[in-house]
């Protein structure tokens, strides 16, 4: 696979704009903040959960990254359930429902920067 792609890749053309746009906003202030050298893939699922790629239990969100930062063969991606904005923006408002989709999301690039630096 091609190494030379690098940065932050939001996928979630389905799921509601305001949650698209913060999570776009948010990837903007973290590509300034933080190198990608290998790019990184946000999926936004419109389901209330997702299966995590390697254990196979339900969760928010999680991360799937490749063995070693040497040979590339897919790249890194990020699951966010992001199914239940709507009863979570009536429950506990709008910014409190994107900034639980955001804090998942850093969750998971923390792992990607340490996946990136352990090599």
């Amino acid at each position: 696979m091609n190494r030379e792609k690098s940065g932050i890749q939001v996928i979630g053309n389905q799921c509601d704009r305001e949650i698209v746009l913060s999570v776009c906003r948010f990837v903007k202030f973290l590509k300034q903040r933080y190198p990608f050298p290998i790019l990184l893939k946000i999926h936004l699922c419109e389901s209330p959960k997702v299966v995590a790629p390697i254990s196979r239990e339900m969760c928010y969100s999680c991360i799937w990254v490749p063995e070693n930062t040497k040979e590339i063969y897919q790249y890194p991606y990020i699951l966010c359930a992001v199914g239940d904005y709507l009863e979570e923006k009536t429950k506990h408002g709008r910014d409190n429902a994107l900034a639980s989709y955001l804090f998942d999301i850093s969750r998971q690039v923390i792992a990607y920067q340490n996946w990136i630096t352990k090599d």
